[in-house]
């Protein structure tokens, strides 16, 4: 059995050459050479484990074993550098200025195809039974058409942005969407499904007619995305379909960045930029054969605007104008809007918007009318956050951890922000209390490496993105109270104060109790309702969050001996004595904000709904009148000064928050011993709210 699954070895080798009339090229030349050196490599493993029957022992030496990587791995990377440098298309990118990562990625990029047309996982007892499965042919001329095809597609953005000075390293180390994209064939048939019209309301049915689609049609996007498939269907991109053994994997990772000149990072960055163009050209998929309309572009969103046709630039024109919530998180995320491989908006570190030279016409309505994107972002804050990532992720790599630099890193971020005028003992507690905040943050934006856990990097949020949403948090959380410190209000006697309240729940808890609502438009609400999602994950505490910022704590931590204490002490360690106050603080905030979520999204979504009698009857809905539209404004001022309200709704507002303001402004505190205090304030509704509570509590 053993001679003729051998001889069959033999003959499917020899079946495996290819007959090509490009022998001579060097490209065939250095992929003949890689095919049959992995292949040899390969068939001696396999022939190894059969040989001994496959005890368990053996079991691993079916693949290629990682000291066979360690002994070929020079030779197997010289040639696929050789045959990258021969596909056509890379020598317009030698302009790029990151020229030499993109070489070293794309090296192992078509090392990762000539090893995808060996078995991968070989299950040894399978084949001792039946037989070995049939190896692919090299079919270099194919290979070569695959690499160049999808050099052209991925690159020209880059090209073409990088002549009109977008910063290409800050825009890839920046760049950060959909992370849980793995290339694989269920993923790209699931965005398909969604996307498309089918008749059936079966899943299953779909799926065979889209996979028929896919193996029968030839039509125009029907054939790019066969050739961007073949360009990822290797252990690099698609790990689920064709991925290796982990051992051999690792070993890959271990001594390929070194020899070609990369990080890890380098890596992943270039991995998710590919990610980011497949994925938004999928996004954008209306139909897969000319003879069938394309679906409605309000079903793909402005994904089918980036490459539109002359016929969809009106409709385009509404949706770019309209924008939606994920076109901002999707702009937030990417950092640039291009169209047709030109760029047109890119987001700059600091939350500013860069404009690019365009003739297109939908960039041109698009610059012409500027997303708002929000509050400017300090470069310092920026850097602040990044040393302290760095310092983190260093923390994590090289255990026992030195705790003390990175404290210093915190302290750091905390000092570029509004928080760093907070000066006294007084103000202490609170600082240790945010700097807590910043460990879970930071943390939940790191990642381990999926070839080597030990080491970790940048994930699931850019640190400009971060620090943006940082400035959001404590702006809401503090802005208010931060000011009324300054007309006097001590903070230890607010604290006092609200402690002498009922606790309330958390009310975002549990999973999906604060999910954003259906089809709700960017907006000041809509920026506070991510915030309030993370406050609430921030105070349950050790528990990991479920939003963007994650919360994350699980980190192990040593003590001044470098002992290894457990898992989430580091963040033990931080919490401050007065941390249940201040998550007391935290938890009234999000609770009062989620309050009147009905009529805040009613003004939002069906502002009929919005009768002057909701108002008069939920009146602690005015106290946030940028989540309101006009005319409810209106009606708020209106009620107030006219006294036309039920005071009981108020009245428990003030009772639980103590401080009342109007939106980031403070405007009344009711103390421990129930005695009222204004602040000063220019805002009619204020000064209304500050007159109708001074005759209340009368």
């Amino acid at each position: 059995m053993i001679r003729l699954i051998l001889l069959a070895l033999l003959v499917l080798n020899l079946q495996a050459k290819e007959s090509s009339s490009h022998k001579d090229t060097p490209f065939f030349k250095a992929a003949t050479s890689l095919y049959d050196s992995l292949l040899k490599a390969h068939n001696s493993a396999l022939q190894a484990a059969l040989k001994a029957q496959c005890a368990p022992n053996d079991m691993d030496r079916v693949v290629i074993a990682p000291e066979v990587v360690a002994q070929h791995y020079k030779e197997w990377l010289t040639l696929a550098a050789a045959m990258i440098d021969h596909v056509p298309f890379m020598t317009r990118l030698k302009s790029l200025p990151l020229y030499h990562q993109i070489r070293g990625f794309e090296t192992l990029h078509a090392f990762g195809l000539v090893r995808a047309k060996i078995s991968g996982k070989m299950d040894c007892k399978k084949a001792l039974k039946h037989g070995i499965p049939p190896l692919k042919p090299l079919q270099a001329k194919q290979l070569l058409d695959d690499l160049q095809h999808n050099l052209e597609f991925y690159y020209p953005l880059l090209l073409n942005a990088s002549k009109q000075g977008l910063p290409l390293e800050s825009f890839l180390d920046n760049l950060n969407w959909d992370f849980s994209f793995t290339f694989s064939a269920k993923d790209y048939q699931r965005t398909l499904l969604n996307r498309l019209r089918f008749d059936s309301k079966d899943d299953d049915h779909n799926l065979k007619t889209l996979k028929g689609m896919l193996s029968k049609g030839n039509s125009p996007t029907i054939l790019r995305l066969k050739t961007l498939k073949a360009g990822a269907d290797n252990f690099l991109f698609n790990r689920y379909d064709y991925g290796v053994a982990w051992q051999e994997e690792r070993a890959y990772y271990q001594y390929a960045p070194q020899f070609l000149g990369l990080s890890l990072w380098d890596i992943s960055r270039l991995h998710q930029y590919y990610a980011y163009r497949f994925k938004t050209w999928l996004g954008g998929v209306r139909t897969l054969s000319p003879s069938n309309p394309p679906v409605p572009l309000d079903r793909v969103g402005f994904f089918g605007c980036l490459n539109a046709s002359k016929a969809d630039i009106p409709a385009c024109n509404a949706l770019i104008k309209q924008r939606s919530a994920f076109f901002y998180f999707f702009f937030r995320s990417t950092r640039l809007l291009a169209f047709h491989d030109q760029p047109c908006l890119y987001l700059t570190p600091q939350n500013t918007l860069q404009n690019f030279p365009s003739k297109d016409p939908l960039c041109q309505i698009l610059q012409a009318n500027p997303p708002q994107m929000g509050r400017r972002v300090p470069t310092n804050l920026i850097n602040a956050f990044k040393k302290a990532q760095e310092s983190l992720i260093t923390m994590m790599d090289t255990p026992p951890y030195a705790v003390a630099p990175f404290k210093q890193s915190l302290q750091a971020i905390l000092q570029a922000t509004p928080l760093a005028t907070l000066q006294g003992p007084k103000w202490n507690q609170l600082l240790s209390y945010e700097q807590l905040h910043l460990f879970a943050l930071l943390r939940g934006s790191v990642y381990y490496f999926r070839a080597n856990l030990n080491k970790h990097r940048p994930k699931f949020i850019s640190i400009p993105m971060l620090a943006y949403h940082y400035l959001n948090l404590i702006h809401f959380f503090y802005a208010p109270l931060i000011e009324a410190a300054k007309q006097g209000l001590d903070p230890s006697a607010y604290l006092q104060a609200i402690q002498s309240t009922q606790k309330p729940q958390n009310p975002c808890k549990e999973v999906g109790d604060c999910d954003e609502p259906t089809d709700i438009p960017e907006s000041p609400w809509l920026t506070d309702l991510s915030i309030a999602q993370v406050g609430a994950d921030l105070t349950n505490r050790y528990q990991q969050g479920n939003t963007i910022p994650m919360v994350d704590w699980d980190l192990p931590a040593h003590d001044e001996k470098h002992t290894f204490a457990s898992n989430s002490d580091l963040a033990k360690w931080l919490t401050p004595k007065s941390a249940p106050l201040w998550d007391l603080h935290y938890i009234k905030q999000v609770v009062a904000f989620f309050y009147n979520a009905d009529i805040y999204t009613d003004s939002l979504l069906h502002p009929q709904k919005l009768s002057i009698n909701r108002l008069r009857e939920s009146p602690s809905a005015c106290l946030h009148p940028k989540y309101l539209n006009s005319e409810a404004q209106a009606t708020c001022l209106d009620i107030f000064q006219q006294r036309t309200y039920d005071i009981k709704d108020l009245q428990q507002a003030l009772q639980s928050m103590r401080l009342l303001s109007i939106d980031d402004s403070p405007c009344v505190y009711l103390d421990s011993q129930n005695k009222l205090q204004t602040f000063k304030s220019s805002n009619p509704l204020c000064h209304a709210l500050q007159t109708n509570l001074t005759k209340d509590t009368q």
